[in-house]
């Protein structure tokens, strides 16, 4: 059994139709004995740009229009519940997971939501993390973790 950190945009994309985040949801879905894990910051990120996407409000007019975003929580958290209660487990970082949060990014120069997501990785020795983005692509990792880009790459792991 492999286990895979998915990214939020994997899902996002998905959602939104992308062939290539079909391709790995699909991947995921008929390969029931791998584990594969969202982290609750992915979630959020997923709820918040699916809300937007969904309601095509902006930020301003979803934070002051809570009728709204209300609506669209109607449409969106019962697609994303079917999904992760069915193909995913979550994981949360620990209490220490900062300090590898700030190695990492300091190591590898990523953005703090990229390098928490590979700092959870670390942590929970998830030796493989499947994302859209490319900002993952050229990092020459000292960490055993696979960076999974493609639906490609990702038949050729399993």
């Amino acid at each position: 059994m492999k286990k895979f950190m998915v990214d939020s945009n994997v899902i996002i994309e998905y959602m939104k139709g992308n062939p290539e985040a079909v391709n790995i949801v699909n991947f995921v879905k008929s390969n029931p004995n791998n584990e594969y894990y969202l982290t609750l910051d992915a979630i959020e990120e997923i709820l918040y740009v699916l809300v937007k996407h969904f309601s095509k409000k902006s930020y301003w007019d979803l934070k002051h229009n809570p009728n709204i975003a209300k609506d669209t929580y109607k449409i969106v958290i019962p697609l994303i519940e079917s999904i992760l209660k069915t193909f995913f487990k979550v994981i949360s970082p620990s209490k220490n997971t900062h300090e590898i949060l700030f190695n990492i990014c300091e190591r590898y120069g990523l953005l703090p939501k990229d390098a928490l997501i590979l700092a959870i990785c670390i942590e929970k020795d998830i030796n493989n993390l499947i994302t859209l983005d490319k900002d993952f692509a050229n990092l020459d990792l000292e960490e055993n973790i696979n960076i999974i880009l493609t639906y490609k790459e990702l038949k050729n792991k399993d």
